[in-house]
């Protein structure tokens, strides 16, 4: 029995936005006026929500956790508090975790959408808990506030079902989770891939006549073997002329279809998303990873390594579907879920990793996993607890020897005046930075939380959050050592990414040493079960 639905797709900003709204409220000291700490907020809050319309729910936990510490308002506290009980409980099936979210939300001044809404979800983890007389308690108090509410019928029934099971079963000890029952696996289910967004027009074609069926209608039509999209006056059309119910499913009659020169198996669904296009390749998992494995890792690999990778992109797609059955699509091809190139970068040996992998995921407890991956661990794997402020048993700091070869050291360094802009860009106000301390070490030897000093004051800044205020791709993990001096702020570090779950360097080098790919998952997600053979 599900504690709730996730919310439908919110109207989000860039990314970016969200970024600078989040740094903004870790930088603005107390005496700022209140009226732009809150608009910050809002904006901060939307952007949540566009994490969770991509996928990225452990981000989500950690930046809606870290906002309602930092924010000054009550009511944005609350709402993110309200917003981090839906991600932790259904997205991340931390029941507890998300429980004591939503307890926390309700001491706040919420509005009665989300009071009504966190009062409900209570009571049904309460019940999934087998907390029966808290269930009943907190059914009572929601028919009590909300007698009409949407979810009354439902709260009568299980207050009803909690009244007569009060006392059957103590509720488990709150640091453990109980197991949930095993998850139901398609063996090759389709898979919806956003491939664009954001433009106005594109340009289909295939070697072959195409077929375009209007969404919402029975009907099909013929098309020719090349076809522009567009959006006009916020309506959808094809070759100039208006779609009904801006929204159209369009296939080739036989081979692929491209999408401004690319081409992709299975069919493309084009649709008006705030007036501009959004494009969804729809086609099977396996024809999925043929394109993902290559981009995600060397093609030239050893092949049990690149099994590793089939697998866990397969586990974390999976993982990403079940979650997303009210959405448009279940993963993006970008960074923002993992890189999906179509059809023209898959490759004879990564075919082959996938096939040889057909159906396998890895399974905790019965359900899926959230398989993060990650490019060099630099010697040491983390906690996503010391990255995102929400642990797995499977994604858990360890030594890993197999890193600290190729790809481990970098070197990087920036004038003081020039990291005083990068963190101003992001809404880090301290002046002009003098100093940089690092505060905390994790086990694994990354740092976890920063103070900037500069002329104007002085922050602290999450690991992760001062990483990419200096930039990803040049601070390239937070496993390092800093040397200062002459106006300069210089970097020696280890590993590549966040360093959650598992390296890919590191896999590379397992199976070089002639390990196969169910010995580096297991090795990498402890505790885990590969299924099939």
């Amino acid at each position: 029995m599900s504690a709730f639905r996730p919310f439908r797709r919110p109207a989000a900003p860039a990314a970016a936005v969200l970024l600078a709204a989040v740094l903004f409220l870790a930088a603005a000291p107390p005496v700022r006026s209140q009226g732009i700490t809150e608009s910050s907020g809002i904006e901060a809050l939307r952007e949540a929500r566009e994490f969770v319309e991509s996928g990225r729910f452990l981000e989500a936990a950690g930046f809606l956790q870290e906002l309602a510490e930092l924010t000054p308002s009550d009511e944005i506290r609350a709402r993110a508090r309200k917003l981090a009980g839906d991600v932790l409980s259904y997205w991340l099936e931390k029941s507890r975790a998300g429980l004591s979210a939503y307890l926390e939300a309700l001491k706040g001044p919420l509005d009665g959408t989300g009071r009504s809404a966190a009062l409900f979800n209570v009571g049904m983890l309460y019940y999934e808990e087998r907390d029966f007389a808290d269930a009943a308690q907190a059914m009572e108090t929601y028919l009590r506030e909300f007698p009409a509410g949407l979810r009354a019928p439902t709260a009568r029934f299980i207050l009803e079902l909690a009244k007569g099971k009060a006392g059957e079963k103590e509720a488990p000890p709150p640091e453990v989770e109980r197991e949930k029952p095993s998850v139901a696996l398609e063996t090759d289910p389709e898979t919806r891939v956003r491939v664009l967004k954001g433009t106005r027009s594109a340009e289909l074609a295939s070697d072959k006549p195409m077929k375009i069926r209007i969404l919402k209608q029975a009907s099909e039509f013929r098309l020719g073997a090349a076809v522009r999209v567009e959006v006009r006056s916020g309506r959808l059309h094809v070759l100039g002329r208006a779609v009904g119910g801006d929204a159209a499913e369009i296939r080739p009659t036989q081979g692929t279809i491209r999408l401004n020169g690319r081409a992709y198996r299975g069919r493309l669904t084009v649709r008006v998303e705030d007036g501009r296009l959004l494009v969804v390749n729809t086609l099977k998992l396996e024809n999925y990873l043929r394109a993902v494995v290559p981009k995600e890792m060397i093609a030239s690999w050893p092949i049990e390594a690149l099994k590793a990778q089939a697998v866990a992109a397969r586990t974390y797609a999976l993982y990403q579907r079940r979650k997303r059955m009210d959405y448009l699509y279940d993963v993006d091809a970008t960074i923002l879920s993992q890189v999906y190139g179509g059809e023209k970068t898959e490759r004879p040996k990564t075919d082959r990793a996938v096939s040889e992998t057909r159906g396998k995921v890895l399974l905790k407890g019965g359900r899926l996993v959230l398989a993060y991956f990650h490019a060099n661990s630099g010697g040491f794997t983390e906690d996503s607890g010391n990255v995102w402020r929400v642990s797995f048993p499977y994604l858990q700091s360890k030594a890993d020897p197999y890193s600290r070869r190729k790809k481990s050291a970098w070197a990087y360094g920036l004038s003081l005046a020039e990291l005083s802009r990068r963190l101003k860009r992001r809404g880090i106000r301290v002046g002009r930075v003098s100093r940089v301390i690092p505060l905390e070490r994790t086990a694994s030897g990354r740092i976890k939380a920063f103070r900037v000093v500069g002329s104007r004051g002085s922050r602290k800044l999450s690991g992760n959050t001062f990483r990419i205020g200096v930039g990803s791709t040049r601070m390239r993990s937070t496993l390092v050592q800093f040397r200062g001096g002459d106006g300069r702020l210089k970097m020696e570090g280890r590993g590549l990414g966040h360093g959650v779950g598992m390296s890919q360097w590191g896999a590379n080098e397992m199976a070089r040493r002639g390990m196969s790919h169910r010995k580096i998952l297991s090795f990498y997600y402890p505790g885990t079960r590969l299924t099939g053979r």
